[in-house]
């Protein structure tokens, strides 16, 4: 008979594939990989699957827009497998009623629909999915001459150790253009199990101007705990960091890094995510064809290198580049319904 601890120590080495196989051996299994400690030692042992997770949006090959009810697939690739293996089909989300998504956050991704003001909390790992209760945002108008659109984030609050669920909602006139928020709320997993209204934040405030304009929209990301600001157009990639100004005291100013990358400034260069080294994932997805290049930027160093994904198959060609999605993704084990009950993991 092995003891509790020997099942422990074998399970908690296993890949997390193995693991959702035997939860069904038996309860005491089924408890320990429950257990949001065991969840914890996986992470810290590394045997969950650590690497690139690509997603997409499957356009209507009719309409050339994405639609709810059309496939959500998940892939995954190893960072060092690039170009050598294919990429495996990681999760399948048939006939969804969502848009988009939300970052991956230690594990987990939200799934909403910005039009119908739905939220879905999903752990790729395990499979599971959890439907939170609808925001208080005003319900999508049928007035033709006013709608609404619903932005969600989802975050990890180191300090309360709690995932949370911020909640926008944002009103536009007949003619689409902005008018104002209509309700900012937050949502804590396993606290309450209800919305919570905060103030609506300035949305035009200026915070340290980039001395330099900006055309066609920017990424807003943190890199090495500071904050920056990347800017990919065709051939080069802009990064804007904030740091402290060299004479000492609180000012705080903007300094850019430039980098050439793609292939003779024919292709635009879209931000795709960080890695936990702090360098930057840019693809070009300007590009029809697969496989596609992904550069790995050292913003830091100003250095780059080039990796290829592979493995999309015949699917390639009902994907919209623009619309591909790349992040680092590292699994967790954590069970949805034990963040619920708030038996936090961390």
């Amino acid at each position: 008979m092995f003891t509790q601890d020997l099942i422990w120590g074998v399970l908690v080495c296993l890949p997390t594939k193995s693991l959702m196989r035997f939860k069904c051996v038996s309860k005491l299994w089924y408890s320990i990989i429950r257990n949001p400690k065991f969840a914890k030692a996986q992470a810290i042992k590394g045997a969950g699957f650590r690497g690139l997770l690509i997603t997409n949006v499957f356009y209507n090959p009719n309409t050339f827009r994405e639609t709810p009810g059309q496939p959500h697939i998940f892939f995954h690739v190893k960072l060092n497998d690039c170009g050598r293996r294919l990429i495996y089909r990681h999760l399948t989300i048939q006939e969804p009623k969502h848009t988009r998504f939300t970052p991956f956050v230690k594990g987990l991704i939200g799934l909403y629909n910005h039009v119908m003001n739905n939220f879905t909390l999903c752990n790729i790992a395990t499979r599971e999915f959890l439907d939170l209760p609808p925001s208080p945002s005003p319900p999508p108008s049928a007035d033709l001459g006013t709608h609404y659109v619903y932005n969600y984030f989802l975050g990890f609050d180191p300090v309360e150790e709690v995932y949370k669920v911020l909640n926008i909602c944002l009103r536009y006139d007949e003619e689409n253009n902005f008018v104002g928020t209509n309700g900012t709320h937050v949502f804590t997993l396993g606290v309450n199990m209800n919305w919570r209204n905060i103030a609506s934040p300035p949305l035009h405030s200026e915070f340290n101007e980039i001395p330099e304009h900006i055309k066609d929209g920017a990424d807003l990301v943190e890199i090495c705990e500071s904050l920056a600001i990347n800017y990919g157009s065709y051939g080069k990639c802009d990064v804007w960091t904030m740091n402290k100004h060299c004479g000492g005291g609180e000012l705080e100013v903007w300094t850019r890094k430039r980098k050439s990358l793609g292939r003779g400034g024919l292709t635009r260069l879209n931000y795709a995510g960080t890695l936990p080294t702090g360098e930057m994932m840019v693809a070009e997805q300007d590009l029809l064809n697969f496989p596609f290049p992904i550069h790995i930027y050292d913003h830091l160093k100003n250095k780059s290198k080039l990796i290829e994904i592979k493995g999309f198959g015949s699917r390639s060609m009902e994907m919209d580049p623009q619309k591909i999605k790349i992040c680092y993704f590292e699994e967790n084990v954590i069970s949805l319904d034990c963040l619920m009950r708030n038996q936090q993991q961390y």
